[in-house]
């Protein structure tokens, strides 16, 4: 039996009007669910369904899709523009627009001019493009996906070269807390660099390239955000480098250069076992390092060596009563040998007592003490030649040798009497030569 093509058009068109009438019911529904924003695309889209459904089969009958020829525009139910979509024919351009309540464009997507790509552009109030994304086909069969500034520009770049973004870039933990940025010009100076934060947000590290200069560095930040320590480096104009290592006051601590090293204290070297071997500063103590040199309590200055232990086991340096000294001790501390600029040589006992003493002034003299300090023997220069004197354990002279004015020795023995009487005579007490030179 044939099939009246009228008839079958004619339920065709029922069956559309039924299921655009349920499609309106639908939208409005949905708009009294949905807040006022997100209404408009909801009716848009639906709408657009309308449309695709009254220029062909009813969605049951449907076998091969719908087709809606562009361009075309969807319109809310008070006659504004909510969605348009502009074909190849104008301009050239695939595109879609998605209006905001205003009618200014808040969403556009678009075909890159001569195909190959597109993407989708947000807009803000004034209509003005915001941020965008998309992708290119490259002639090799390849696509790079793009994701594009206000300015237009790429901040950030994704093909099979790999990655290149363009800062300022922020990382974000999971509970969205800044990990790293990296900006174009952030930090005192301009400094171009990638910054560190700690979970509180505040900035712990920089990396860092001063713009309008040839180097660059690592700061480390305190508590407050503001640099503690860094290290850096500079080219120079003769093709070298210079490394530098600065301080919470922005000045170098250390620099290293063609020139040679250069450290500005306090400055300690450590062993394989993290003990101090080396401590140079304003001030220091002999427990520091096993080597310090500075100032002392005094203001002199002064090199230490200290044992294992850290007891001090010799030193040279600026005495405190002027001019140098050096001086050695025993393992225990004790002072046992001073050099004195003064022009004078001490040597103690284990008990720091001295015991003998060499002094250079307008003569030459050796002298030597017993245990209780005092002066038993004296090696000197008279006017005439050398002085020898021997004494008891008082401290008084008993021996005394030397040579007279006249050029004759002598040797004298306390307390004085008669001279010796030649061979054969009585012992005398003193001896004298004969025909000495006057």
């Amino acid at each position: 039996m044939a099939v009246d093509p009228n008839r079958d058009l004619e339920h065709r068109l029922l069956l559309m009007q039924e299921t655009v009438i349920a499609l309106q019911a639908r939208v409005q529904t949905l708009e009294r669910r949905q807040p006022r924003g997100r209404s408009r695309w909801v009716t848009a889209a639906a709408l657009v369904g309308s449309a695709a459904l009254m220029s062909g089969q009813h969605p049951a009958a449907q076998s091969v899709g719908q087709t809606v020829k562009a361009p075309f525009v969807v319109t809310d139910d008070a006659g504004k523009t909510i969605f348009r979509v502009a074909g190849a024919g104008s301009g050239g351009q695939n595109r879609f627009e998605l209006l905001s309540a205003n009618g200014t464009e808040a969403v556009s997507g678009f075909e890159n001019a001569g195909g190959g790509g597109g993407g989708l552009v947000a807009r803000g109030a004034s209509g003005n493009a915001n941020n965008g994304i998309g992708f290119t086909h490259e002639a090799d069969g390849t696509a790079t996906f793009l994701a594009t500034g206000a300015d237009g520009r790429p901040k950030f770049k994704y093909s099979k070269e790999g990655l290149v973004a363009t800062g300022p870039v922020t990382i974000v933990d999971a509970a969205g807390r800044k990990l790293i940025d990296m900006s174009d010009a952030g930090g005192a100076g301009g400094a171009r660099g990638l910054h560190v934060y700690n979970t509180a947000g505040k900035g712990v590290a920089s990396v860092f390239v001063v713009l309008g200069s040839d180097g660059g560095g690592v700061t480390a930040l305190g508590a407050a955000g503001t640099p503690t320590n860094g290290i850096g480096f500079t080219h120079e104009s003769d093709g070298t480098a210079t490394l530098l290592a600065i301080g919470p006051d922005g000045k170098p601590r250390f620099k290293y250069s063609s020139e040679g090293l250069v450290a500005t204290g306090p400055m300690t070297l450590f062993d394989a076992a993290g003990k101090g071997l080396l401590k140079v500063a304003e001030r220091v103590s002999p427990g520091d390092a096993r080597i310090t040199i500075g100032g002392g309590d005094k203001g002199n200055v002064a090199v230490n060596v200290a044992n294992a232990g850290g007891t001090a086991v010799a030193g040279l340096g600026e005495a405190g009563i002027g001019g140098g000294v050096t001086w050695t001790s025993s393992a225990t501390g004790t002072i046992r040998a001073i050099v004195s600029g003064t022009g004078q040589i001490h040597v103690a006992n284990d008990a720091g007592v001295t015991l003998a003493t060499m002094v250079a002034e307008q003569t030459g003299t050796f002298t030597i003490r017993n245990p209780t300090n005092v002066t038993i023997a004296k090696l000197g220069a008279g006017q005439r030649g050398g002085i020898l004197q021997l004494a008891n354990e008082g401290g008084n002279a008993t021996v005394e040798a030397g040579v007279l004015s006249d050029g004759v020795g002598v040797v004298r023995a306390y307390p004085l009497g008669n001279p010796a009487l030649g061979l054969v005579g009585m012992p005398g007490t003193f001896i004298m030569g004969f025909g000495g030179k006057k």
